[in-house]
């Protein structure tokens, strides 16, 4: 079942103008709102691609990294990024 369009009484907003939207400007928003999503979402990344020698630069001994953190610098977090 498909979405009504005629409750929006404009010529405006079709049902191909939707799926043309969803479907080539989708991958371009989500680009260029990635950032953004994943500080709301807040999602941790596993550390465990770092070696031996960078993990002990890092003060904090956590194995994870919050989405929240990737901006602030390294005095804060205790995560040193090259």
């Amino acid at each position: 079942m498909g979405f009504d369009f005629t409750d929006f009484q404009t010529e405006a907003l079709s049902p191909d103008f939707v799926d043309w939207l969803i479907d080539e400007q989708w991958v371009d928003m989500q680009t260029h709102f990635s950032r953004l999503w994943d500080y709301y979402q807040n999602p941790m990344y596993s550390t465990k691609g770092l070696s031996a020698a960078d993990a002990k630069l890092n003060d904090s001994a956590r194995i994870y990294l919050q989405a929240q953190e990737m901006g602030l610098p390294a005095r804060i977090t205790g995560i040193k990024r090259p």
